[in-house]
């Protein structure tokens, strides 16, 4: 039940950030994530503003300050000092109980967010002719069919050598060449089903789906963008070994840490325009 909400929300996101594809190709990528990054992290201050008890958060930090007022006016006073060290180390651990259920609610809007920026940032496309290796993992069915699969060469795509059946894993590999940039579908077949796969190719900045998910609820966070295979499919997934992208800032996991730094620094930020209580 979760996997499938989780895969109608990916529907509605992957709309969403369809709308943002021109704006996002026309710029470079650094500045892309950079402008999405601040924004998520005004986004989730917001969030995070109404759904914890700021109120409670505010006498909290109130009381720190006191207790670290007291400890610099009575620093001589050993008894008070440990016991407003104590009083600090308590309201430390409020202030982390009042955050942790926001953090639990949010976490599902970032993290598909983050599977989104992943289609965008964590690969980036085949050069025309360059070849890779693409994997599809079969379910306990289709590897009983697993000797009628096949993928057809086309105008755009070459099979170079496969299918290459590994029977102990239930996988299938081909090693592939792209030969026309853009975007395709590569075509399988897996018995008498028909199966189908983006595959990505040219130089410019494009969204990437490096793997057509199963409705395992992780491949459905981190691989959005296509429809995931149902769970009565032949065919469990299939990934294609696209190359990292090279950068300090939106290199393959580079960009992880910077959206992680941006919208937090950006959150911060902004926390006194709307009173936000941390």
């Amino acid at each position: 039940m979760i996997a499938q909400i989780i895969a109608w929300l990916n529907a509605g996101m992957n709309r969403l950030f369809g709308l943002l594809h021109g704006p996002m190709t026309a710029l470079p990528a650094w500045l892309s994530l950079t402008v999405i990054s601040v924004l998520l992290g005004v986004v989730l201050l917001i969030l995070f503003k109404y759904i914890s008890p700021q109120t409670a958060i505010g006498r909290v930090r109130d009381r720190i300050k006191a207790r670290l007022l007291a400890m610099k006016l009575f620093k001589d006073n050993i008894p008070v000092v440990l016991k407003s060290q104590t009083q600090v180390f308590i309201a430390a651990l409020m202030l982390l109980v009042y955050s942790l259920l926001p953090m639990l609610v949010m976490i599902l809007p970032f993290s598909l967010v983050l599977g989104q920026l992943g289609v965008w940032y964590q690969a980036r496309p085949l050069d025309v002719n360059e070849q890779t290796v693409v994997v599809m993992q079969l379910t306990d069915e289709g590897s009983r069919s697993s000797s009628s699969v096949s993928l057809v060469s086309t105008d755009a795509v070459e099979v170079l050598v496969g299918p290459v059946r590994v029977p102990a894993k239930q996988q299938v590999y081909w090693k592939i060449k792209a030969i026309q940039s853009g975007v395709h579908q590569l075509q399988f077949t897996v018995g008498d089903v028909q199966i189908a796969k983006e595959l990505v190719a040219g130089s410019g900045f494009m969204p990437v789906s490096i793997k057509r998910p199963s409705m395992d609820i992780g491949d459905l966070i981190f691989h959005p963008a296509e429809k995931p295979f149902g769970k009565d499919s032949v065919v469990h997934s299939i990934e294609i070994g696209y190359p990292e992208r090279v950068g300090p800032i939106t290199g393959s996991g580079n960009w992880v840490v910077t959206l992680f730094v941006i919208s937090m620094l950006s959150g911060l930020a902004v926390k006194s325009s709307f009173n936000v209580k941390i």
